[in-house]
């Protein structure tokens, strides 16, 4: 439709602007035109009607004025004939004076009409060329109408055979199909929302976990029916970690997959759902994950150093492997169980940790030499919202400054 009405105002502009030019020549330099001519007119016949007087006054005048018959003059008539030449002389002058006049006026009326036709030209020409201008932009509007809709074409049929792709038995199609779905999103950015969603519900749909996840919810085991994060639901992941930056209304919905071992290396999963989503062993290494929701989500054996988790929704959730560096803060970790978890050099200020369970374990030794113990620093504690809730290893409530700041974080939380 964008094309047709393109094409329908750019015929009814030409057809305006082919009547226009008919019309190019104002009324009122038509009048001036004519006015121009008028006086050119009564310019040479006054010219004429002079030259007439001129010469039967050069012939006959010393005769009207002053009685003297020039023909009859003889040779004892010497002041009349210098009386004749006088006048004659006079009516020549006169007459030089009255030519270079007249010559004066018709060269300024000639001036003043050239300069109107000159004028009546060049605007003729400046409508021909903004004419000619705008019928070039209605042309190339045309012309970049059918190349969008042509390219919607496109893009919808490249769409559909991305879909269908998904929806094959074998992986390596699935596969085909994820990454068709990426240079789509990439191509346009008006369908990138919809390719996320798509996307996100692939993953939900293929890495659904199977079984009573809060019967399981703390058991480190590989769930019955469920083996490494599969390839296809990999590339959906990694296409996802590392989309265009644009504007997205709604957060990447994870909710309830089993994404163990996934590769999740520097992605981009900001404001992410990952409630009871199983990561165990995934690479979460320098992974943006702010605001993210994990929920009774399970996350042991993690080698996540210099992770984003600022915000973050880890409440209930289990946690373990390798934290260091990671900025935490101000991260929900209310009754989590963080069990041989190293937090060596994590920004833990204004952290949440009320009922949490920081403790010993031997899960993640393959990650760690110290057979799974906790590795935190006092100081890092002493940053955080700790309460009397909070379980923590024995020889950490011997240091009595974090005994004074549990007591502390008690009373805040009371009033």
């Amino acid at each position: 439709m964008r094309v047709l009405e393109v094409a329908i105002q750019s015929d009814s502009h030409i057809k305006e602007t082919t009547w226009w030019s008919a019309m190019s020549t104002p009324t009122g330099n038509k009048a001036e035109n004519k006015l121009s001519k008028l006086l050119i007119l009564a310019v040479a016949l006054a010219v004429i009607f002079l030259g007439v007087t001129f010469i039967f006054l050069f012939w006959r005048g010393p005769e009207l004025i002053d009685g003297i018959d020039p023909g009859k003059l003889g040779k004892d008539d010497g002041p009349k004939a210098t009386t004749v030449a006088g006048l004659r002389t006079a009516l020549a002058a006169a007459l030089v004076g009255i030519v270079g006049i007249g010559t004066l006026l018709l060269t300024t009326a000639t001036y003043f009409t050239n300069r109107r036709k000159d004028r009546d030209q060049f605007d003729l020409a400046q409508a021909q060329f903004n004419h000619a201008q705008e019928t070039q932009k209605l042309n190339r509007d045309k012309d970049e109408a059918s190349a969008e809709l042509a390219r919607e074409g496109q893009i919808t049929d490249r769409y559909v055979k991305a879909v269908t792709l998904l929806d094959s038995d074998k992986v390596t199609a699935r596969m085909a199909g994820v990454y068709a779905l990426d240079r789509i999103m990439r191509d346009s950015a008006k369908d990138h929302l919809t390719i996320v969603q798509l996307l996100a519900g692939f993953i939900r749909q293929r890495a659904a976990i199977v079984g009573d996840w809060d019967a399981m919810h703390g058991d480190d085991s590989v769930p019955a029916g469920h083996v490494r994060i599969a390839d296809d639901v990999q590339a959906a992941l990694t296409v996802l970690g590392k989309r265009p930056v644009r504007p997205e209304e709604s957060e990447i919905d994870l909710r309830g997959t089993y994404l163990r071992g996934a590769n999740l290396i520097g992605a981009r999963l900001n404001r992410a759902l990952f409630v009871r989503c199983d990561l165990s062993g995934a690479e979460l290494i320098g992974a943006q994950l702010y605001e993210a929701n994990f929920y009774k989500a399970r996350l042991n054996a993690v080698y996540a150093p210099g992770v984003n988790l600022i915000k973050a929704h880890m409440a209930e959730s289990y946690i373990s492997g390798a934290f260091s560096g990671a900025k935490m803060k101000n991260v929900n970790l209310n009754e989590a169980q963080l069990s041989a978890i190293d937090l060596e050099g994590a920004s833990l200020n204004g952290a949440f940790l009320d009922g949490a369970h920081l403790t010993h374990g031997l899960t993640w030794d393959e990650l760690s030499g110290d057979q799974g113990l906790v590795r935190v620093e006092i100081n890092q504690l002493l940053e955080a919202v700790i309460t009397s809730k909070t379980k923590l290893p024995e020889e950490f409530l011997a240091d009595p400054e974090l005994v004074r700041h549990i007591a502390k974080c008690d009373s805040d939380l009371l009033f």
